[in-house]
């Protein structure tokens, strides 16, 4: 697993991702819930290819 200075993980792979094992590797004792998001993406919207996708997430509140 890669790890930037401040403790983001990032990884880009072609195979399935093991999400037990993502979540093994950072979860900490203190942590009361984990959530993951898994999901599919269609290759067309619109009548028209699927060039990329945007994703957003903000810091809690």
């Amino acid at each position: 697993m890669a790890k930037l200075p401040h403790d983001d993980i990032y990884q880009l792979v072609r195979e399935p991702i093991d999400t037990a094992a993502l979540a093994r590797h950072v979860r900490a004792p203190e942590d009361g819930a984990m959530v993951i998001f898994d999901g599919f993406v269609r290759n067309q919207s619109h009548n028209r290819p699927t060039l990329y996708l945007d994703y957003e997430a903000y810091e809690s509140m």
